[in-house]
């Protein structure tokens, strides 16, 4: 188990430290400018000239400030450069069930777009075990970005510690990242529908993805398809338990297309490999792809462009959110303060499929 020397009584030197520094980084002592004198730096934080003298002296060891003769010191025009270390936990675990997003391709690739973008910009990410470490981090931790919610409660342990959440529950909540992949495959669904698809079948979707979906699908169908006299048992669900094999895919499809359902069908897939087994059953009952059978995937992955068929995509602009992820994290180390929620569009990427 780490050792935890993050949550600590901050002492009144660290305190003067963190706060001339988080003036200094957002602006508001701009580069180039003068800071207010020792004097008025002992009134402000209620602290003693040595108090003061060792912060100014820090401040110009990391190369933050330029100290003058008998005035006061100049803000550096040109910062130095941070390092910062993003731990990441990827195993969640409730009274049930226990997950580890890098065994499913979306979480992988949201941790790949995070890491990749921190790596970008000079960062460090350190993807960590929270429940093999019973919710402790690292001493070098700068910050923590996770996958849904703070199932450790990393908030309560750590009060000072930035934290990002990237689709957690409440999703208007501070420091959360949100892109709902869910809002992007109920409006692809509504397409389908629209164009004169009969049948909509959701495949590999788990109950809380089905959640999502059907709580989407109520927002968007209520007012518009069904009232226009389009019948909602024509969105049917698949097993959910063929998660991303395109084999298993390709069996549950089959199965569907045997009982030689009635006009055009539509496919949305919780995976690309699935998308491509949906196609694969297609091809073996002799369905014509893009004009009475349709597959759409959703994890984004490079490659479906070289494949026979290029697989449709609906949902997360990965480096997108990645590399917003890494701003969000990054500003709210350097200034200590909680970024408002923010919403990456979702994106339908159209292909042969």
């Amino acid at each position: 188990m780490y050792r935890n020397t993050i949550y600590r009584k901050e002492t009144l030197q660290g305190k003067v430290y963190s706060e001339l520094l988080r003036n200094i980084v957002t602006g508001k002592f701009p580069p180039g400018t003068p800071l207010p004198s020792r004097t008025e730096l002992e009134n402000e934080f209620n602290a003693g000239k040595e108090t003061i003298k060792k912060v100014l002296k820090k401040l110009a060891e990391n190369g933050y400030i330029h100290p003058r003769c008998r005035r006061s010191a100049l803000v550096a025009k040109k910062l130095p450069s941070h390092h910062y270390t993003i731990a990441m936990p990827v195993c969640v675990a409730d009274s049930l069930n226990e997950f580890d997003y890098l065994d499913s391709p979306w979480g992988y690739l949201i941790f790949n777009s995070v890491s990749v973008a921190l790596l970008q910009k000079g960062h460090t990410m350190l993807v960590l075990d929270g429940k093999a470490n019973n919710g402790m981090l690292p001493s070098q931790i700068d910050g923590v970005v996770m996958l849904g919610d703070d199932q450790f409660n990393y908030r309560g342990n750590y009060p000072d510690l930035p934290i990002l959440m990237i689709n957690p529950q409440q999703k208007r909540a501070l420091g959360a990242l949100t892109c709902d992949f869910s809002e992007a495959f109920t409006k692809v669904a509504v397409y389908f529908l629209s164009v004169g698809v009969k049948h909509v079948l959701l495949l590999g979707f788990n109950a809380p993805k089905r959640e999502l979906l059907f709580d989407y699908a109520q927002n968007n169908f209520v007012g518009t398809l069904l009232e226009q006299g389009f019948d909602s048992n024509n969105i049917l669900y698949g097993p959910a338990e063929c998660c991303y094999e395109r084999a298993d895919a390709e069996m549950a499809v089959s199965e569907f297309l045997s009982a030689a359902p009635q006009g055009p069908v539509c496919v949305l897939a919780s995976g690309d490999m699935l998308a491509q087994g949906a196609v694969d059953a297609a091809k073996k009952f002799q369905r014509c792809i893009k004009k009475d059978f349709f597959a759409v995937g959703c994890t984004g992955l490079k490659e479906v462009e070289k494949w026979d068929v290029p697989i449709s995509t609906a949902g997360t602009p990965f480096e997108k959110l990645g590399q917003r992820a890494a701003e969000m994290i990054i500003d709210y180390i350097a200034s200590g303060n909680a970024p408002e929620a923010e919403y990456v569009k979702s994106q339908f990427i159209k292909r042969n499929s």
